[in-house]
């Protein structure tokens, strides 16, 4: 238990060994070779861990065993230990409580069946993962803000999210698939906890090291960064070789409105964040996603609908229309369904495009906006 000898060891333990998941197949080719192994071992090792999803280095049955105990000594693989999950019941939904070698704790989601982020199939499985342990934003809405801000998480911590949802989904009977071998999930987006766009280096080189075509081997369009607006980071993105998908959270197309929302748009405000998305996107020729949490008489109205089309109209754009999650604590109010198809229809009459969004996971506070809203996950286990 924490607090106890043998914990502090064990995490003592973690922190003492290199992450084998900060490293691109190139780095470990050196690393192997100063320490003595073949290179060529980093190629089996990034077939075993990202296709075959195996965390162990006694699973991997075709390198030597002097290798095997050698990279046992040196190396850990998965950097978080799986604590706890929870399912909502209608089985769309799996929240994931992942503690650090620090001893902290973030949350990540798998989403089964949701197309809303990007138009394809329903047949896909999302994963929504955090990239710091909360959030120094401090959004009005957001259970995560709430919690305050501890630190960045490093390349290592991020990609462990991603095989290890792998890794649950090999081991469970949700969905039901025979299958024992292959990538799952079909869509990893940035929008846990935490702004990614301040975690620039270790979110970019964690989607290098899953894009790898000798590792993981996920399309860089299946990537999805989620910002509150970052300028100085959105322009650097413009600049990378990768065909990711941006979106912003938006939440009101008035400067002032937004600003009580969110605090960063005081720092980047709205003029200057729409003049650095102009420029991304004659730059890179691709979509912006803006996401939009309609909060009860808030921003809900049609001099917001109006706001809105005036903001968005010179972009290729999407709006992701969402629903408040409910937050305990937070002073803000779900709007009714007959509100939400009253702005619907307000945003249909001013032509501007937009998607409704499902909420899934409000259950089990596995919703946009309640990352973090406490340590234990729940009662419903998986």
């Amino acid at each position: 238990m924490p607090g106890s000898r043998k914990y502090k060891d064990e995490l003592d333990w973690r922190k003492s060994l290199k992450k084998l998941l900060s490293f691109e197949t190139g780095e470990l080719k050196d690393l192997f070779k100063a320490g003595g192994c073949p290179p060529y071992t980093a190629g089996q090792i990034f077939k075993w861990v990202y296709s075959k999803f195996e965390l162990s280095f006694g699973g991997m049955t075709d390198i030597s065993k002097n290798t095997r105990e050698y990279l046992k000594k040196e190396f850990i693989i998965a950097d978080l230990v799986r604590k706890d999950s929870i399912t909502d019941r209608k089985s769309e939904t799996v929240k994931f409580l992942y503690e650090t070698s620090d001893g902290d704790f973030i949350e990540s989601v798998l989403i089964f069946a949701d197309d809303s982020l990007s138009g394809e199939s329903a047949s896909r499985i999302t994963l929504c993962i955090s990239s710091q342990a909360g959030c120094p934003l401090a959004c009005s809405f957001c259970a995560t803000g709430k919690g305050g801000f501890r630190r960045n998480l490093d390349t290592s911590e991020i990609v462990s999210q991603v095989l290890l949802a792998e890794n649950y989904l090999l081991d469970s009977s949700m969905p039901a698939d025979d299958s024992k071998a292959g990538r799952k999930i079909s869509n990893i987006v940035f929008m846990g906890m935490g702004e990614p766009l301040l975690n620039y280096e270790n979110v970019m080189k964690s989607i290098i090291i899953l894009n790898s075509a000798s590792g993981y081997n996920l399309g860089s369009r299946h990537f999805t960064i989620s910002t509150s607006g970052i300028i100085p980071q959105i322009k650097m993105l413009q600049n990378e070789n990768l065909q990711i998908r941006l979106a912003v959270s938006i939440h009101s197309a008035s400067q002032d409105k937004r600003a009580s929302l969110m605090p960063v748009s005081k720092k980047y405000p709205l003029p200057l964040l729409m003049k650095a998305l102009k420029e991304y996107q004659a730059a890179t020729r691709r979509r912006i996603t803006f996401e939009y949490v309609l909060i009860e008489n808030i921003n809900d109205s049609a001099s917001d609908a109006d706001a809105l089309k005036e903001l968005l109209s010179d972009l290729d754009c999407n709006l992701n229309l969402i629903a408040f999650n409910p937050v305990e604590g937070l002073p803000f109010a779900r709007p009714q369904d007959k509100a939400v198809g009253i702005f619907m229809g307000l945003l249909s009459a001013r032509k501007i495009p937009f998607v409704l969004r499902k909420s899934k996971g409000g259950e089990i506070s596995a919703a946009c906006g309640q990352l973090g809203a406490s340590r234990a996950c729940g009662q419903v286990r998986v």
